[in-house]
């Protein structure tokens, strides 16, 4: 065994150790407690929605119920006969009722296993802006050390399951001022058109840190935050309901096991510590934000991670009236223009300033901006025929409309297709959207996730939900008058969920360089010790 062999394997040991010991969910592995979830909940059919009416504010309703005096299954029950009272009827069941009760079933058999839930410390919530108080039973959770006392690690669960319950079933996920639209959409998406699926997730969530469909796990760290516990943004007040400056819950654990995870994904590596969970005084708020930044890529990727491999999650990001290169071709185009593997907001800084011109190949010091402009570059021309400055000047006569990313484009005839797959049961459609479209906020450029949630085509209503609340939009609102060439609307792309067809969707892919081609960051090769660019090797700028 070689010296960097013997290096890796100890790095690949000391990593798998690290992962032991953060992923401690009690007496039980993660693989005892995924066998339990996925028996539990393997034969209940796809079930639909057993709640229509308002979404009901899952904080503001578990965090004033008295642990003490109601266990889970009161919790449960309570909901049950207030909430959804459809349930009732257990001859003539909903797959979503039997879902519900077996959601509880399964905490409780966890629980009786001697399991904790790896994500407990997102359950502890103040109830009131006094902050004396926490929503768990007596005991379990210390507010002075912010920690649970030994052997309460399931003190906050019935919090958890109130928690769960109202925001799938009422789709009252909101996120609200902490840049998280994306995640959140899609988790939201998955409660409307799949509700036994996300209550199944949710449960895997709180237990395990993420799903079982997810490629690769989140950042550590995530696990340790305490957002429930930290100063309330109206502490002190004489408010009735606390004022989390982000939500604890399934919101939250939603979206950042899968912010921290694509990150990994497309980095290698984790966010800073301290940018994922913004501060009381809103001091760290830029630089959380950044770090959230969600792209088409970004959507695709979590929404595999939600979903086996019997469904689709196909992309239209309507390419053509911001492609300026004739001779990069549909699926290029649309991968490219995805954005993908861009998480880390210096590379997308770096690619931004290098396209406009502002900086060199040479400044260009992010390995995955100089993966993506390599990539996008052979995608152009493979074979290596046009310099730069050709590229260059493709791009500067097409217009202001070249690479735009942020322009609205998508035409009504995609978003009717679109609407076909919207308030289905096991299909979903997430849309990419300008937020000044549902506020008037000046900006102009797409920037928030949305859910289609239904329409009707006849009427010229489309209802999109966001924040917790529906819009009902007309096709001029969302489209105006884009067509194939031309931008317009408010909408950059759609995203589809829904099972495998017979034509199966196919990802795109992007014309790779020929053999030997590079364009301006080039492969070194053989130094194992650098990361790979997209062809392997080491990547250097071309003199």
């Amino acid at each position: 065994m070689n010296f960097k062999t013997c290096i890796a394997l100890l790095s690949l040991i000391a990593e798998t150790v690290v992962a032991e010991t953060v992923l401690s969910t009690g007496k039980c592995t993660v693989g005892d407690i995924e066998n339990v979830i996925h028996t539990n909940f393997r034969d209940i059919p796809a079930g639909t929605r057993v709640y229509t009416g308002d979404p009901v504010n899952a904080i503001n309703v578990c965090t004033q119920i008295d642990f003490d005096k109601y266990n889970e299954g009161d919790v449960v029950s309570i909901l049950l006969a207030k909430v959804f009272p459809g349930c009732s009827d257990k001859s003539h069941e909903n797959p979503t009722c039997t879902a519900i009760r077996t959601t509880l079933d399964t905490f409780q058999q966890l629980e009786e296993m001697g399991c904790a839930p790896l994500f407990r410390n997102y359950l502890p919530a103040w109830t009131n802006s006094s902050q004396s108080d926490v929503a768990c039973k007596s005991g379990s959770f210390d507010i002075k050390t912010m920690s649970f006392n030994e052997g309460g690690e399931n003190g906050c669960n019935s919090f958890a399951l109130c928690d769960i319950l109202l925001t799938v079933m009422t789709l009252s996920a909101n996120q609200e001022q902490t840049g998280t639209c994306g995640p959140t959409s899609l988790f939201t998406a998955l409660s409307q058109a799949g509700p036994v699926r996300a209550l199944r997730l949710a449960t895997e969530i709180v237990w395990i840190g993420k799903t079982s469909y997810m490629s690769n796990n989140p950042c550590y760290y995530i696990y340790y935050m305490v957002p429930g516990v930290q100063d309330l943004k109206n502490k002190g007040s004489s408010g009735q309901y606390p004022e989390f400056v982000q939500n604890p819950g399934i919101e939250f654990m939603f979206t950042q096991s899968f912010n921290t995870a694509y990150f990994s994904h497309s980095t290698g590596g984790c966010t800073p510590e301290g940018n994922q969970l913004i501060l009381p005084d809103g001091s760290n708020e830029k630089d959380v934000e950044q770090f959230q930044g969600e792209h088409a890529d970004f959507i695709v990727h979590v929404c595999k991670g939600m979903v086996d491999a019997n469904y689709d999650c196909s992309l239209n990001n309507a390419p053509g009236p911001i492609n300026p290169f004739p001779t990069l071709d549909y699926n290029s185009a649309s991968y490219w223009f995805s954005f993908p593997k861009m998480a880390d907001p210096n590379a997308a800084t770096q690619f931004q300033l290098f396209a406009s011109g502002n900086i060199t190949a040479q400044e260009v010091t992010s390995a995955s901006a100089q993966e993506f402009i390599e990539g996008l570059l052979c995608s152009i021309s493979p074979n290596g025929a046009m310099s730069l400055e050709e590229v260059v000047e493709e791009a500067t006569n097409f217009g202001p409309n070249a690479l735009g990313i942020n322009i609205p484009r998508i035409t009504l005839e995609q978003l009717n297709e679109a609407c076909q797959s919207a308030n289905m049961n096991e299909r979903a459609v997430i849309v990419e959207i300008a937020s000044s479209a549902l506020q008037d906020d000046g900006t102009t450029g797409c920037d928030h996730f949305v859910v289609l949630h239904s329409c009707d085509v006849a009427k010229d209503e489309y209802m999109i939900w966001s924040w917790a609340s529906m819009f009902n939009m007309t096709a001029k609102q969302l489209v105006g008058n884009a067509t194939d060439d031309q931008p317009g609307g408010a909408i950059c792309s759609l995203m589809t969920a829904a099972p495998t067809s017979n034509e199966r969707y196919v990802y795109p892919e992007p014309t790779p360089c020929d053999p030997g081609v590079c364009h301006v960051f080039c492969d070194e090769g053989g130094d194992e010790e650098v990361s790979t660019g997209l062809r392997g090797g080491s990547i250097v700028a071309v003199n």
